[in-house]
């Protein structure tokens, strides 16, 4: 490969990492939709290229690559919720993504893009450490998770002290750029992410110290870490630094400990279910309001907080079994580099160490469900593994057929990520993508462009959702008897069909109900074997912590008449969720009291109300 595809393959991928340092699997999961187009656009221009001269570059990092990619694959299939699970498997895809693109760039070529991965990583890092001047707390940067942030930095802290220590001579630049990450690790005010790297940075400094060549710069480093704890602890007592809500104490009794021990207990129960394949990944967090304990009352369970139970319970033991043998593999190249006075194994070592910061920090946190952690993993990979590889040749008798299918995967895959985004934008709101904002001022295109979204993604539950809220919205526009049957018909078999492609959908679980009993008599049609009152209790039993299923329950019973019952629900089984925190809980905690309130009084039932002031005071 010549020095142009290398040069847009190496802008492909520091864009993409200039985006993943703000993407944090949530509000903004465009960014992930646009990082993900350049990594394909990335391995497309790869794939033209390698095929070009009718042969096949094969070598042993290919093979694991292509196991591992293809049980991701196989995870997609067999996920309890496939629309997370994609989004998730590009995020863990990017490690192999990464380092096929990069197994061919020479020291000289991957040194400059590990330059191109600084300017986005320099940025992040600067956004957090003005953030912690402003705000005088910790800080988050733009991954707004600390820890996760944290992670990133000391990743990129160690790259560059690979690079410092590796060169023939010292160069200043380093310095300041060690001083940059090196102050945002310490303002996330990280509980593991501090600790990890300090004791990471002491094994370096103590192996480097035995090379007379590198000395004068691992000590020059070790001033500029100096620098940087007078810098943060000048802005910031050492007590706040301790004692903030995360904390830097080990004691198991505090909160975070809690927390996370619940968290474990939840995914081991979940992985209990699905031994061979797990959940999916991506999808502990719609099976952990099922499972989750009275006592855990701040998480929403978005992630396990420990990579490599999540690894266990949404991937199965084949997928951590990847993992363990990274771990495996990377100690036992840390061990072939000990000792050694070559500035080559020096970087390889220092490179290795940064690595495995991430990987410890993830026995707390969740380090590797993030698309930059993954990006630097390949990144630093590569330049780790270069020598311990063998290359083999394969020619191809047809390289024009390889061409073609290449671009024929590129642009599905590309196609794929681009219409689910518009169908999430469209119904979620959770891309804000430019071009949807005017279809949804225009009916007419709204729908032709549903219609068109279902035809080529049928599988993709926001299609279906859209659609019936459409009909449903014409259905009470009309005054015609049949024309509204007809429309409440479709708009609930819309509704049956998205459930059954995403069943932890509650809010629509909730429309469909209020559907079937403003329309009883569709309950009469073959098609549909759904019920309000079966909709409700599967709510609840998907997620009872969510005490507005428990409510919407309620109030389907005092609508049929049984009003002992949906106060009986309410008092005993929704009021015991009330202090469980998720979205927006405190407005319906609120909600909550004061539809006990009322009816404990009309009943002048002290019993009640006496749970009730218990709840509201917190006692436990």
């Amino acid at each position: 490969m010549n020095s142009l595809p290398k040069l847009l393959i190496s802008g492909a991928l520091g864009g993409a990492f200039a985006l993943s340092v703000t993407h944090y699997m949530g509000p903004t999961v465009h960014l992930l939709l646009y990082a993900t187009l350049l990594l394909l656009s990335a391995l497309l221009l790869f794939a033209l290229v390698a095929t070009s001269n009718g042969t096949i570059c094969w070598s042993r990092i290919h093979t694991p690559l292509g196991v591992y990619t293809f049980w991701l694959v196989v995870l997609m299939f067999t996920s309890t919720l496939p629309g997370n699970t994609i989004l998730f498997l590009w995020v863990l895809g990017s490690l192999p993504i990464v380092l096929l693109l990069c197994a061919g760039f020479t020291q000289a070529e991957w040194h400059r893009l590990f330059l191109l991965f600084l300017l986005g990583g320099v940025t992040s890092a600067c956004w957090g450490i003005g953030e912690f001047l402003v705000s005088g707390r910790r800080a988050d940067g733009p991954l707004v998770d600390p820890n996760l942030w944290c992670a990133v930095n000391n990743l990129l802290f160690f790259g560059v002290l690979a690079i410092y220590l590796s060169l023939g001579q010292h160069r200043p630049r380093y310095l300041v750029l060690l001083l940059i990450f090196s102050c945002a690790s310490l303002v996330a005010y990280s509980r593991v992410g501090t600790l990890v790297s300090a004791a990471a940075f002491a094994f370096v400094v103590v192996v480097a110290m035995g090379n007379r060549q590198i000395r004068p710069r691992i000590l020059l480093a070790v001033c500029t870490v100096c620098v940087s704890l007078t810098f943060v602890y000048g802005n910031a007592s050492l007590e706040d630094a301790t004692h903030h809500s995360e904390g830097y104490t080990l004691d198991t009794e505090v909160q975070g400990w809690s927390q996370r021990f619940a968290m474990w207990n939840a995914a081991l129960e979940i992985y209990s279910e699905h031994p061979l394949v797990g959940v999916g990944p991506g999808t502990f967090k719609v099976h952990y309001p099922r499972v989750r304990g009275a006592d855990d009352i701040t998480n929403s369970g978005n992630f396990v907080h420990n990579d490599y139970l999540q690894f266990l319970c949404e991937g199965g033991p084949v997928l951590l079994l990847f993992l363990v043998a990274l771990v495996v593999l990377l100690l036992v190249n840390l061990v072939r580099c000990l000792g050694t006075r070559d500035l080559a194994e020096t970087r390889r070592l220092v490179l290795i160490v940064a690595m495995g910061t991430a990987l410890v920090h993830g026995l707390m946190s969740f380090t590797l469900f993030s698309l930059s952690v993954q990006m630097l993993f390949g990144l630093y990979f590569v330049n780790i593994a270069s020598p311990f590889t063998v290359e083999r040749y394969f020619v191809l008798t047809k390289p024009w057929l390889a061409r073609v299918g290449a671009v024929l995967a590129v642009v599905y895959l590309a196609g794929v990520l681009v219409l689910d985004a518009i169908s999430n934008d469209i119904v979620y709101d959770n891309y804000r993508l430019p071009l949807t904002e005017s279809l949804k001022q225009d009916r007419r295109a709204y729908l032709s462009t549903i219609r068109f979204l279902k035809a080529v993604r049928p599988q993709h539950p926001a299609n279906h959702f859209a659609l019936a809220t459409l009909y449903r919205r014409s259905m009470d526009e009309q005054t015609d008897p049949e024309s509204r049957f007809s429309l409440a018909l479709v708009s609930a078999l819309s509704y049956q069909r998205g459930i059954e492609l995403n069943p932890y959908n509650y809010r629509v679980r909730l429309y469909f109900s209020q559907l079937l009993q403003e329309n009883p008599a569709l309950m009469q049609e073959e098609e549909i074997y759904q019920s309000p009152l079966r909709l409700l209790e599967e709510n609840i039993s998907l997620a009872p912590v969510f005490i507005e299923n428990q409510m919407d329950l309620a109030d389907y019973f005092e609508r049929n008449g049984d009003e002992d019952v949906a106060y009986g629900i309410l008092l005993h089984d929704a009021l015991p969720w009330a202090d469980l925190r998720h979205a927006r809980y405190a407005q319906y905690r609120l909600a909550l009291h004061r539809k006990i309130y009322r009816r404990a009084v009309q009943r002048s039932d002290e019993t009640g109300l006496k749970l009730l002031l218990a709840s509201m005071l917190n006692v436990r």
